[in-house]
Formats: C-alpha cells, structure tokens, sequence
C-alpha cells in the first residue's frame, strides 16, 4: 500500500471515530491527498445509505463519480447538488458531504445550516482551504 493510501486509510479511520461521537467534522486535507476517497471510504465505513454531496462547482462534482467509478462503487445512494439547489435537498439523509464549503455564497452556507440543522445525520465538510466559518459546522 503507497503512502497515499495509508494516509487515506488513516484518516477515514479518524474520520470514522470522531463523527461517531460528534456527528459533524469538516476535513482540511492538502490537495492531492485525496480527499474525496477519504469520504468515500468513511461513507462506506459508517454504512451511510444515503448520502447527500453538496458542491461549488461542477468538476467536483465529476471528480466524485470519476472516484466512485475508479472503486468500482455505484452512486446509486448518492445525491449530488450544487449550494445553490440545496433548498431542493428535502430527503432524510444518512450523511450530508459539504465539499469546499468555504466557496458557497453566504445565501448558500445560511441554507445549508438549515438543512442540517433539521437532519439527524452525519456532516462532513471537505477542504484544502478552510476559513474560521467552516470550522463552526
């Protein structure tokens, strides 16, 4: 297993521990890392059913089912939206993935509390650039 994996490996693991027992966390992880795999992997370890990806941009979008794909795992449980339809997210989620949260206009961020304010389920923010706002998820 390369560096890369372990580190993956390690992290989901943390990741695994500390949302057990806080149901939120938000990971600042250096780009190239692999974030996306990491969540992946703590999505599979916690046995989420439905998960809830909200993103900025369309390419992360892509790199999500670029990365599922690369597993062999289907995104049959997966939603995926932008910040900006998340209003229309009205389903009772296993986990809520906020992938560059810090990018999301504050109309967006004010609605995306809201939303997990009124689920009980897992959230985990995504970054390689977290700002003081994100660490209060």
């Amino acid at each position: 297993m390369n560096k890369r994996k372990i580190l993956q490996e390690e992290f989901s693991n943390k990741n695994v521990e500390y949302l057990k027992k806080n149901k939120r966390g938000y990971n600042d992880i250096a780009m190239r890392v692999g974030k996306t795999i990491n969540a992946i992997h703590t999505i599979n370890k916690l046995k989420c059913k439905k998960i809830l990806v909200l993103y900025p941009d369309l390419k992360i979008k892509d790199s999500w089912i670029g990365d599922l794909a690369k597993l062999g795992l289907s995104e049959d449980n997966y939603t995926f939206s932008h910040y900006m339809s998340v209003k229309k997210c009205t389903d009772n989620y296993t986990i809520v993935i906020l992938d560059e949260f810090p990018e999301a206009s504050e109309a967006q961020k004010n609605n995306v509390i809201s939303l997990i304010d009124k689920l009980d389920c897992y959230v985990l923010g995504l970054s390689g650039t977290v700002s003081e706002e994100s660490r209060l998820l």
